[in-house]
């Protein structure tokens, strides 16, 4: 098994950075901080820039104008004049919020609802429509996270942090959910599996909360490869730069355990020696 060392990009210092997304049109990388009410943007001239925003945001995504949509806890809402609402998912429960989400093959939203201090599966999946509408794919989930397609589009990935495991399901037609099947269980002392990115050659890229790096494992789920990161609390990842051969990586300065950390809560970045496909834009 190989090993890789991250450097920091950004000491941005954010208490729950989350959902880094590359934009390849406009060389910009996009990121939340969901605590700190916060969009980031990290410029190609290499310059850091914040907007601060009205709620908590869960992630952000672009749709095809190249607007922000971000998944704010009462539901889904597209950057313009303010925030215009697209889909008010959540706001049926006072007590939950939208968590990591990324745009499908076909175009829609699909998005974690999670239950705050919950430990109970009672959270849920949803696949939202540009023009608002929704599918419930799943309410029996904790938190949802590492949301990831395969190339041909036919493959689900994603994670259920607390349960450790990463499962694979058909993206079976109008985008619903088959059986699943488990392909890795991430062991205790690894951490937990938090986000996900997928790369060219098909394999998966898993953050680990606790656990001060990510994981690469194989379509069959082998570990093949390790990033350390000087700092415990390692959220997401997302391909990017000019050629895509940049792993960029979202780190949290909270729930940190007491042993040394370096930049907890900054942005880094990686060259793992393989690239990674676009994402697909919101409503496309």
């Amino acid at each position: 098994m190989r090993t890789l060392h991250a450097d920091l990009v950004v000491d941005c210092a954010q208490a729950l950075g989350e959902g880094p997304m590359w934009d390849p049109e406009t060389e910009v990388l996009h990121w939340v901080g969901i605590e700190d009410q916060a969009l980031h943007r990290l410029l190609p001239d290499g310059s850091w820039h914040t907007d601060h925003v009205p709620d908590r945001p869960g992630c952000v995504v672009l749709d095809e104008a190249g607007r922000r949509v971000v998944a704010f806890p009462s539901g889904i809402y597209v950057e313009g004049d303010g925030w215009s609402p697209i889909s008010s998912i959540c706001a049926d429960r006072d007590d939950a919020r939208l968590n990591d989400g990324k745009v499908a093959p076909d175009g829609r939203l699909v998005v974690g609802e999670m239950l705050e201090g919950s430990d109970e599966r009672d959270g849920r999946l949803w696949a939202v429509s540009a023009d608002g509408t929704s599918r419930l794919l799943r309410d029996d989930v904790t938190i949802s996270n590492g949301l990831a397609w395969s190339a041909d589009g036919v493959h689900f990935f994603y994670i259920d942090t607390p349960s450790r495991r990463i499962r694979r399901y058909d993206w079976v037609s109008e985008g619903r959910l088959g059986d699943p099947t488990e392909i890795v269980r991430v062991p205790n002392e690894a951490g937990f599996p938090d986000g996900m990115a997928v790369d060219d050659e098909g394999c998966l890229w898993v953050a680990l909360w606790n656990g001060r790096g990510l994981h690469r494992y194989t379509p069959e789920g082998v570990l093949d490869t390790r990033i350390e990161v000087p700092t415990s609390n390692v959220t997401s990842c997302a391909f990017g730069g000019p050629d895509a051969t940049t792993l960029f990586i979202t780190t949290a300065n909270e729930s940190l355990p007491d042993e040394p950390q370096a930049h907890p809560g900054g942005l880094f970045a990686v060259d793992p020696g393989v690239s990674g496909p676009s994402p697909t834009r919101f409503g496309s």
